[in-house]
């Protein structure tokens, strides 16, 4: 990709935060319970995305997914890394149009039990430019997306679906 084209990508990232001490209304998930819930959400994403209609998912030699993802006669097609227990990264890229996508999901932790997932974007396409017009809406439609993955998280986990087995 050339250096005017690499300007042009949209690059985000927001924390969302999991664990707060000082609140008592939310239910604290462990730190493992997080990761598990990073994990499946790559494992099985019909658990997290409702209206995907397919996912077909082939684990690779070097602990890699390589996905094929179809929503009605769209298809995305991603390779997720997983970065020890600290990290999720999907990538898309679609030679032919130069299109590409990358999402991290990485979990932190600065004090015990206060946990975050830091949720960072590089996007290149007609929708994914720095100098597009939307770029706050899309940052914003990101954005939920997270704290519905975050919420399915802790459904998940309140229904045991993420203790150690």
């Amino acid at each position: 990709m050339s250096a005017a084209a690499e300007a042009q990508a949209l690059r985000f990232e927001h924390l969302v935060q999991i664990n707060d001490p000082a609140d008592v209304r939310i239910e604290a998930l462990s730190r493992e319970q997080l990761w598990r819930g990073l994990w499946l959400r790559a494992q099985a994403p019909k658990l997290f995305i409702p209206w995907l209609d397919e996912a077909l998912i082939e684990n690779l030699e070097n602990g890699q997914l390589r996905r094929s993802l179809r929503f009605g006669s769209y298809e995305v097609r991603d390779i997720v890394h997983f970065e020890g227990d600290e990290a999720v990264r999907y990538e898309v890229q679609d030679s032919e149009s130069g299109n590409r996508f990358e999402l991290v999901m990485r979990i932190e932790e600065p004090a015990p039990q206060r946990l975050f997932v830091r949720f960072s974007y590089e996007a290149q396409s007609q929708d994914h430019r720095a100098d597009n017009p939307l770029g706050d809406m899309v940052r914003s439609a990101y954005r939920h997306a997270d704290e519905d993955t975050v919420f399915r998280i802790r459904q998940l986990a309140a229904s045991g679906v993420l203790d150690a087995h």
